[in-house]
């Protein structure tokens, strides 16, 4: 279950990947390599093809190649499929939250992190529809046989299918290519991990196991710190907040604001400290918006404020099936708010929070 080798050859499991399209093929011209990635794409490229996982192509459809850098400093080169998803028919499929599975980790104590090895890529994709991935490269024209990133519904694909190998498990939650196990005993870890190995074995998924933890008693999972007593924003990520200095533009505020968010139900009163920065995105021409703000005192007070507050966060607690809730609810002119809370199973006339929730009124920002 550890052996990348081959992956990319056999599938013992029935999924495919469809990329239903409307009207003409569409094309990209080709794109130049960074000299300095270029060795490194073209070494992930001969692995590719080696491993049968993409093939050259005669396709009248093209997509320019694109490369992403990974936090390992590797690059994954991945085809930019913006115009191809355009003409692609939406999958619906859910994609989970963890905090929608944070219910079933109350009383849990051990806990082990699953990656899948090249999780995509061990799904085929149909057919039919493998010229539609077609890549431009230094080195001609390559089409994928196997689910790919960038590809608009390759998510939902993976998510149905990971659902299916882990059905009537519950003592794991699965977000993509990541698992996460708990138990609330190492006797009983144990044996939930055999049948997960299971399960991944008799569909052909690898692990990448430098990339997996067993048996531990807090794991770092999808930004998160996930302990027996809840959930903790990761303390790299509150520092990087931390050290944002003020931005000096639209598009700069709106990836700072980005970083806020991802934490925003650990955060009380988020929305009202937050209101006077988002009043700098009315009108705003989107992602790429440069245009400089112009701070005043109350915005540069209300900034500091938002990174304070995050600082300033505790944990979640995991919910308790059977322990009464609390509801705390509160506004003012600007946000409405509100906690839940839930009273504690150890101390009496004692409450925990499970979530803060915040949101902006109609009203306009004048703080």
């Amino acid at each position: 279950i550890t052996n990348p080798s081959s992956i990319g050859v056999s599938t013992p499991h029935d999924t495919v990947h469809h990329i239903i399209t409307k009207g003409p093929p569409v094309t990209a011209r080709p794109r130049r390599l960074h000299p300095k990635s270029h060795d490194a794409v073209k070494a992930e490229f001969e692995f590719l093809l080696s491993q049968g996982i993409i093939r050259p192509s005669k396709s009248p459809w093209s997509s320019p190649l694109h490369v992403v850098p990974k936090q390992d400093s590797t690059v994954r080169p991945v085809g930019d499929y913006r115009r191809l998803n355009s003409v692609t028919e939406f999958d619906s499929y859910p994609i989970p939250h963890l905090h929608d599975f944070a219910h079933a980790l109350h009383g849990k104590t051990i806990f082990s992190k699953l990656d899948i090895f090249k999780a995509f890529h061990q799904i085929p994709i149909a057919e039919q529809d493998i010229p539609k991935t077609a890549v431009t490269t230094p080195w001609g024209l390559y089409e994928y046989t196997r689910l790919c990133f960038g590809l608009v519904n390759a998510p939902q694909t993976f998510m149905r299918f990971m659902h299916e190998v882990l059905r009537g498990l519950p003592f794991c939650y699965v977000y993509l290519d990541d698992i996460l196990c708990f138990s609330e005993s190492h006797e009983e870890h144990k044996g939930h991990l055999r049948t997960i190995f299971e399960r991944l074995q008799a569909h052909g998924l690898k692990l990448n196991i430098s990339k997996c933890e067993f048996g531990v008693p807090e794991l770092t999972f999808l930004g998160h710190l996930v302990t027996s007593q809840g959930l903790k924003p990761l303390p790299e990520k509150v520092d990087a907040v931390l050290q944002y200095k003020l931005p000096e533009t639209i598009a700069a505020l709106r990836k700072f604001l980005g970083l806020l968010n991802f934490y925003r139900r650990f955060v009380p009163k988020a929305a009202e400290h937050q209101c006077i920065l988002h009043s700098f995105l009315k009108g705003s021409k989107g992602k790429r918006d440069n245009r400089r703000i112009d701070w005043t005192p109350q915005a540069v007070a209300a900034f500091e404020k938002c990174k304070q507050t995050l600082a300033e966060t505790t944990l979640l607690c995991h919910p308790a099936p059977s322990a009464p809730l609390a509801l705390h609810v509160d506004a003012s002119d600007f946000a409405i708010g509100g906690a839940l809370h839930q009273s504690s199973t150890e101390k009496k006339f004692s409450q925990h929070c499970i979530t803060w929730h915040t949101q902006a009124s109609d009203a306009p920002c004048t703080c």
